[in-house]
């Protein structure tokens, strides 16, 4: 599995999370604990910065990955 494929999941799971949001509300809080705006703008700056991959290639990845699932939350929320 590439990195590009597993962002692509990890979207459609963000996308899944706020159908499930949507179903049980109780359990928002307890899943998503932040701001998904805040933290995708967070996110979205973190992928962007060239430096980050030669930093420490777990923690590109770990923005990523994070940066996809939050694309797919706020792309599903209204």
């Amino acid at each position: 599995m590439t990195l590009e494929s597993f962002c692509r999941r990890m979207k459609f799971a963000g996308i899944s999370a706020v159908i499930f949001f949507k179903k049980h509300p109780e359990l928002r809080s307890m899943l998503l604990p932040f701001d998904s705006k805040v933290a995708g703008i967070i996110f979205s700056v973190l992928v962007k910065l060239p430096f980050i991959s030669k930093l420490n290639k777990k923690f590109y990845w770990y923005c990523h990955i994070v940066n996809s699932y939050l694309e797919g939350i706020n792309e599903a929320l209204p």
